[in-house]
């Protein structure tokens, strides 16, 4: 939690504005086998609320700073959560179609990688990378050293 006060003086008026954020820790939770449910899990409360479904069902799919990629039977695509509208969003259409693979994104702003996992379109292991960048773009990453599925 996070507690500021700010004094602003007028002329002989003295405003004093207390402003507190809390800051809340939560998972976002996404699909399953058969499931195009979302929900955010907040661990200190112990609780969670349900989010506005996926347009489809997803599993073996990731998510990584509310990018949501790939996933059986949705490798092709990734989406994006807008807390502004409350909404799932298409994002891009992938230019590899992947599931059963990982995420990762550096500190670096950069972007997120989507890496190895099984493309879709061939149902064989990969050891490429995707690099989805902060505008919407991606573009080919890193190799892998070794077949990830």
């Amino acid at each position: 939690m996070l507690l500021s006060l700010l004094t602003i003086v007028k002329g002989e008026n003295i405003v004093s504005v207390i402003s507190l954020t809390l800051c809340i820790s939560a998972v976002l939770i996404t699909g399953g086998t058969g499931k195009n449910t979302a929900e955010l899990y907040i661990p200190s409360l112990r609780t969670s609320c349900s989010l506005p479904s996926l347009p489809e069902e997803r599993d073996v799919h990731t998510l990584d700073n509310d990018i949501l990629c790939g996933g059986a039977g949705t490798s092709d695509n990734c989406l994006q959560w807008s807390p502004s509208t409350g909404s799932w969003e298409a994002l891009l259409t992938l230019d590899i179609r992947r599931y059963n693979h990982v995420s990762w994104t550096p500190g670096s702003g950069i972007g997120t990688y989507l890496m190895g996992g099984e493309d879709a379109s061939m149902n064989t292991p990969m050891n490429t990378t995707t690099l989805i960048k902060p505008d919407g773009t991606q573009e080919q990453g890193f190799p892998l050293k070794y077949i990830s599925s």
